[in-house]
């Protein structure tokens, strides 16, 4: 079963926030002021690399794809694939609880 511990509202709460609650995973917004995601995404890692990241995002493409990767996402979904694609994405990164969830 998953809980949504958290929300923030821009780049630099969502690391501030991630190092007090300490997810297991994080979903951010590609856009988002003070820090955008891959600026979120890049410090995440780089402050917890066990966490799990998910960037969320209206664009497409592949070499945005490789950017997320790059600074250190796990995956990336597009807004118009939400919320079926989000949900494969989360069961790949968490195999074992997704099994749980389905028995």
């Amino acid at each position: 079963m998953f809980e949504i511990v958290g929300t923030a509202n821009d780049g630099l709460r969502l690391v501030q926030k991630a190092g007090r609650l300490r997810p297991d995973l994080v979903l951010t917004d590609l856009s988002m002021p003070l820090l955008n995601g891959l600026e979120a995404t890049a410090e995440l890692r780089r402050l917890f690399p066990e966490l799990r990241i998910v960037v969320i995002t209206q664009l497409s493409g592949l070499s945005l794809r490789e950017e997320c990767v790059r600074r250190g996402a796990d995956a990336l979904v597009e807004k118009s694939q939400m919320p079926e694609r989000l949900m494969e994405e989360v069961a790949k990164l968490f195999p074992r609880d997704s099994a749980l969830e389905q028995g």
